[in-house]
């Protein structure tokens, strides 16, 4: 079944028909209830276009294939499903957001940041291979730029080096979506470029009980079992993911001298556990979620130094427990109708880093770090009749952070610690107003955030940014569309840029914010769900006050202010489905971000100015050699990106790198699906992040999945 924007009396992919009771996302739109039929209706907008049958027109083919499923015969047709596509936030449905599938990553060999990689604005800073630390940049930004969340519920820590994507287990997560330049205003305080919010799958009531199991191996030693099982029942619902991963990890590269090298102590091992339930409560239903994520390995540094991190390891451990509650048609009535949410969570990361010798070499080096986190949320959503859509939003959050650094010498031992903490309370409104039979919507929000920061023995510190965004969007024809954003976006330093205190590098108390004016524009021509779909989008972010280590002395680098910076460019993506059986999708992105203080023609430090991918999938099931088997798709996968600056002087770069990989997945019967991937087919072993941490060649991957239940 596809899925559709709520934008126009369009249904979101938890609708099937408005009289089914769903799990409403910020994408929906509710029907209401009308007391005197005691019947469910769509809420009347100018175009007066019932909601429902409008759904149900758009849904049709969708739901004739699904009858197909359940009686098949010769004639039923296999499909493969685009896995981006753009999705609406209704607080402000004029940003550019994707939302990425996740699901089937991780057979394929591949972790979060490679399935970023596709979103056109996104650059993904890998440090080694499959499932080792990653780190996610939006429209020129840095990684500490971007907030990421789960479920709404912010994750990412005021402090370290930014979101690690490549680590994070994907078991239970479902998609992600991506939200870009001005888009990301609506998570509020710390997504200055952007933002993530990963969304775990939720259990299905009536759905009996199902689960599945995955067996993974692979190229350097990497072997894995991931799998789930749930029941559901008429009023309650519960679901359980697993998975385990290890991997030896060590791998052939080439230095930037050419000299062919060894990466060592690059292993690592990972167990995740998420435990979600829906229970039906009155008209509404509760939400409980638990998960666990931990794992350690090697923490092998720069390719000009392995022997100083050969023996270097990592643990990292999350716990995030949540409770949300939703209810769609709190109140409505010939008015309109409002939508319900809340939700409260608690997470907790830990992190301990270990090194006999130290970079500068002569000392032993330990770090360790805790981050709790305590968050609650209130929305509402009120969709009027005459046409117009209001959205409220409350929040509160605490983050406290701990954190220990140590060097022991031969002759002495020089410790220092952090210990802070950071509140956070935030309300924000936004509102759609749609005109010319929902052709137009003008959009406006505002935020208002108060951040305080609280440090034993120092004073406190605290600002309050106003952050006001303003939206449009022109729906010209079925295969036009036309969207444009400006939003102020903020960013208080984080922990580390403030108080940290160890050898060779100094936070400053005296920084000022990150603020940002983001503004985007672009154009869909034709259906993003129809054979042929381009768009094309201008973005530029005006980045004031931006912040950055800088060396102070031959043995000092110190947090401070280096003025404003500009990231402009544009983001293409085609979109081309000759039929069902057959989906390409293929993605450029231009990036021109400069810093005050930068030589001319030097970028910013690991951003490409050009990067693009290019993606195929057929499905040949049914088809020839393949009549009578259940699926058979066939995948391939380009990548490409520019040279990258390594130093602030344009000395050390990396070439221009490209990767290519081909894969293929069987399925005999429904119940089972063998899965192959070849990743880095041309074994380029060039490729280096923004430290000079090398990535591998070529690599392998298998995996065997098998369905069981009701």
């Amino acid at each position: 079944m596809s899925a559709a924007t709520s934008r126009g009396g369009q249904l979101s992919q938890e609708h099937t028909s408005c009289g089914r009771e769903t799990a409403p996302r910020p994408d929906q739109r509710p029907c209401k209830i009308d007391a005197k039929s005691a019947t469910i209706r769509p809420v009347k907008k100018p175009s007066h276009i019932p909601t429902c049958l409008l759904a149900t027109l758009l849904l049709a083919p969708g739901l004739a294939r699904a009858e197909d499923a359940e009686e098949p015969d010769e004639n039923t047709v296999k499909t493969v499903s685009p896995k981006e596509r753009s999705v609406d936030d209704a607080r402000l449905p004029s940003g550019f957001v994707t939302r990425v599938e996740v699901d089937e990553a991780t057979g394929s060999g591949r972790d979060l940041g490679d399935e970023l990689e596709r979103v056109p604005g996104v650059t993904v800073r890998q440090t080694s291979s499959f499932g080792r630390p990653a780190f996610a940049t939006v429209r020129g930004g840095n990684s500490r730029q971007l907030a990421v969340s789960l479920n709404g519920m912010r994750i990412s820590a005021p402090a370290g080096v930014g979101f690690d994507v490549g680590s994070l287990s994907l078991a239970g997560v479902e998609a992600v979506d991506v939200y870009r330049g001005a888009a990301g205003a609506v998570h509020g305080a710390g997504a200055l470029s952007g933002a993530l919010d990963l969304r775990t799958r939720l259990p299905k009531n009536d759905a009996g009980w199902q689960g599945a199991a995955t067996g993974l191996g692979g190229s350097y030693a990497t072997y894995g079992v991931f799998g789930h099982t749930a029941y559901g029942g008429e009023s309650y619902a519960v679901r359980l993911d697993a998975g385990w991963r290890q991997s030896e990890g060590d791998f052939a590269f080439v230095d930037r001298q050419g000299t062919a090298q060894e990466r060592v102590n690059n292993d690592h091992r990972q167990l995740s556990v998420l435990a979600a339930g829906r229970v039906d409560v009155g008209e509404g239903h509760l939400e409980p979620l638990v998960m666990y994520d931990g794992g350690s390995g090697g923490a092998p540094g720069p390719s000009e130094s392995p022997e100083r991190f050969d023996e270097a390891r990592v643990d990292q451990r999350r716990l995030v427990g949540q409770l949300a509650w939703r209810q769609r048609n709190l109140a409505a009535g010939d008015w309109g109708a409002m939508d319900a949410r809340a939700m409260a969570g608690y997470g907790r990361r830990d992190t301990d880093y270990d090194n006999p010798e130290s970079y500068l070499g002569g000392a032993q080096i330990s770090d360790t770090s805790t981050l709790h986190t305590f968050e609650v949320d209130a929305q509402a959503s009120t969709f009027f009749a005459f046409g117009d859509i209001l959205h409220l939003t409350l929040e509160g959050r605490r983050q406290s952070y701990e954190a220990a650094h140590e060097e022991v010498f031969a002759d002495a031992t020089d410790r220092s610690s952090i210990e802070a903490s950071r509140l956070s309370l935030a309300a924000g409104v936004s509102n759609e107003l749609l005109l010319a039979g929902d052709a137009v919507s003008l959009v406006a929000a505002l935020r208002l955030e108060h951040l305080k920061d609280a440090r034993q023995a120092a004073a406190d510190r605290a600002w309050t940014p106003l952050m006001p965004s303003v939206g449009a969007i022109w729906r010209a024809h079925r295969w036009l569309e036309f969207k444009s954003n400006l939003a102020r976006t903020f960013r208080a330093p984080d922990f580390d840029e403030l108080y940290l205190r160890m050898a060779g590098l100094e936070g400053n108390p005296d920084l000022a914010p990150e603020r940002a004016l983001s503004a985007d524009a672009g154009v869909r021509l034709g259906p993003e769900e129809g054979p042929v779909s381009l768009e094309a989008i201008y973005f530029r972010n005006a980045l004031d006050e931006s912040i950055y280590f800088v060396a102070v002395s031959a043995w000092k680098f110190q947090a401070q202010n280096l003025g404003a910076g500009t990231s402009q460019g544009v983001e293409t993506t085609l979109s081309v489905r000759p039929s069902e059986r057959v989906d390409l999708l293929a993605s450029y992105t231009l990036t021109d971000a400069t810093l005050d203080g930068l030589p001319d023609g030097v970028t910013l430090l690991g951003q490409p100015v050009h990067q693009g991918s290019v993606r195929a999938e057929v499905e040949l099931g049914g088809l020839g050699p393949f009549d009578g088997v259940s699926s058979m798709r066939l995948f391939g996968e380009g990548f490409w990106r520019s040279r990258v600056y390594f130093d602030n002087f344009g000395h050390i770069s990396n070439p221009p790198f490209w990767t290519a990989d081909l894969g293929a997945a069987f399925a005999p019967v429904d119940w089972v699906e063998l899965t192959f991937n070849a990743r880095n087919l041309a074994d380029n072993r060039r490729g280096a992040d923004s430290l000079q941490r090398p990535l591998p060649g070529r690599a392998f991957y298998g995996a065997v999945s098998v369905e069981f239940g009701e």
